[in-house]
């Protein structure tokens, strides 16, 4: 098995966008108070709808995996990273923001691996690869 990088250009401008994004959190939860929680929810919501399309922005989910099996193991790991993502996104304004902080660097690690999850292709290793030569000779 191998596994490379669809475009490493692609994951370090989508790596530093969602960290951008997810410091953008940080003000948003100091304002959760002072704001009507359906223009929070909304503010919320957009946030999350654009990292959503930067995730997905340019995957060929066809050309990540070579089997059923790498298959089920990028979806078991995606879910595991999305239950490590609700689980850390505790949020509470009375939070102090150094703690926020922490939280949201924790937060866009996670989001870290979502994306090389989403963008590392899996293939068979060429050393695995039957060749012509590799099958025995008739006769």
């Amino acid at each position: 098995m191998r596994l490379s990088m669809t475009s490493w250009p692609l994951f370090l401008k989508k790596t530093a966008a969602v960290f951008a994004l997810s410091l953008l959190v940080v003000p948003l939860v100091g304002m959760k108070g002072g704001v009507p929680a359906t223009v929070y929810l909304i503010g919320l919501v957009a946030l999350h709808l654009f990292v959503l399309g930067i995730y997905f922005y340019r995957i060929r989910f066809r050309e990540l995996d070579h089997d059923l099996r790498s298959l089920i193991a990028r979806v078991a790991a995606l879910a595991f990273v999305g239950y490590l993502l609700v689980a850390v996104s505790d949020f509470d304004e009375s939070t102090p923001r150094s703690t926020l902080l922490t939280q949201m660097l924790v937060v866009s690690l996670l989001h870290t691996v979502v994306l090389v999850l989403l963008m590392v292709r899996i293939s068979r290793s060429a050393a695995f690869t039957p060749s012509v030569s590799d099958e025995p000779a008739e006769g």
